[in-house]
């Protein structure tokens, strides 16, 4: 009996004690479980909110949105090249590290949820971002090739629920099994509030900045010229034409107010007149130095001529678009 039992104690003494590291690690590998497609739609969704917001509010604060979907359509490399590494360097800032150390983003992390190889062991940096990430986001600028943004996304209602980034970094994502400490989820998601509102505050801020001195060099400058043509007034233009004077408009439009001395009604030909003055009108506001101000400014300009009795002959209207 004593053998035996001493067998038994040996046999159990001789089994190896695992330290946590080994256990948690070998939970893992027999849990295992796919995240499921809502979770990971929700961390993208957090993990877009957390890069590319700040990235686009960049892009509007210091370039205008107008001038950045320009340069992506006309496909300037150099443009596209600066906001690549922009959208690089912010996001390893914000991901870096977690993806490094966990195999998760701030969203895969809020979600409970990680990277893994398909031997659920954590992958390389190069594997987890540079694949998984930003390769996709490279593809998306790249013409005959961004419909694969489309097709990354289709491929997580496939049975392994595998999107097409994961098949190219050899990865999968899984659940984890630690529950996730509440104090520590509400802290990470109070400072992303906070941050997100800051970004907010400074980009509507500045904007509402911006917008107020635009509009106060708008009306200084359209006051200015103003005062300084209407102070010449009348001009004489020709023997048949003078200028009366000038005036600003609402929604950015400005009229010059001409008069026929001769004419009267049924003595010109206001419709071949029309076509004859119009290319002389453009090409003088879109060459002269003192029509600067005009195409800066994207006014439309009015030309309104009468007859000798005050009654009205003809208008030209010049959209900007017609003269820069």
């Amino acid at each position: 009996m004593e053998s035996s039992n001493n067998n038994e104690n040996n046999s159990y003494m001789s089994q190896p004690v695992m330290d946590d590291s080994q256990k948690s690690s070998s939970d893992e590998s027999i849990v295992s479980i796919s995240a499921s497609r809502s979770d990971r739609l929700a961390a993208a969704i957090v993990d877009s909110a957390i890069s590319f917001i700040p990235l686009i509010l960049f892009v509007r604060l210091f370039y205008g949105f107008g001038t950045y979907l320009e340069e992506i359509r006309a496909l300037d490399i150099e443009f596209i090249i600066t906001t690549l590494i922009a959208f690089f360097i912010l996001d390893m800032v914000l991901n870096g590290y977690l993806l490094y150390s966990y195999g998760q983003t701030i969203g895969k992390r809020f979600m409970n949820i990680r990277i893994v190889d398909m031997n659920d062991n954590l992958p390389s940096l190069t594997r987890s971002y540079l694949l998984r990430r930003f390769l996709v986001l490279i593809l998306g600028y790249i013409p005959y090739v961004k419909f694969l943004i489309m097709v990354d996304v289709f491929f997580i209602f496939a049975r392994d629920k595998r999107c097409f980034h994961d098949y190219l970094a050899g990865t999968k994502v899984i659940e984890t099994n630690n529950t996730r400490n509440k104090f520590e989820t509400s802290k990470l998601i109070l400072i992303f509030s906070v941050v997100l509102v800051a970004v907010f505050g400074l980009f509507f801020g500045k904007l509402a900045f911006d917008k107020s001195m635009d509009s106060h060099r708008f009306e200084r400058g359209i006051r200015k010229v103003t005062n300084d043509i209407n102070n010449k007034c009348p001009i004489i233009v020709d023997k048949d034409v003078i200028l009366n004077n000038v005036m600003p408009l609402p929604k950015k439009r400005f009229q010059y107010n001409y008069s026929f001395v001769n004419s009267s009604m049924g003595d010109i030909d206001t419709t071949e007149l029309v076509a004859r003055l119009r290319p002389k009108t453009q090409n003088l506001f879109r060459t002269s130095p003192e029509a600067k101000f005009f195409r800066d400014n994207g006014i439309t300009v009015i030309c309104s001529y009468k007859y000798k009795d005050g009654s009205f002959a003809m208008r030209i209207v010049l959209n900007p678009e017609s003269y820069k």
